[in-house]
């Protein structure tokens, strides 16, 4: 059964926008070294003002969506 993980990042401030591309190109890149990966993306979140306050807790600025071809695949 396949499988989908999802992880919020947030930028400090000392992240320039070519350290961001390149960590978003590192995780593109991950389907190469890990087999069981059959899909990953990147999306920039909107960081509005209003999601910095949430009781839910403070918005990221990327997440990132991996879809894995089962279980063990996502535990190696």
């Amino acid at each position: 059964m396949p499988v989908t993980h999802t992880v919020r990042f947030g930028w400090s401030d000392a992240a320039t926008a070519e350290k961001v591309d390149a960590c978003k190109d590192a995780l593109l890149a991950l389907p190469e070294k890990i087999s069981s990966i059959r899909a990953i993306r990147c999306c920039d979140e909107f960081v509005l003002p209003s999601g910095q306050n949430h009781p839910a807790g403070k918005n990221r600025s990327m997440a990132v969506i991996v879809d894995f071809a089962d279980i063990a695949g996502y535990e190696d």
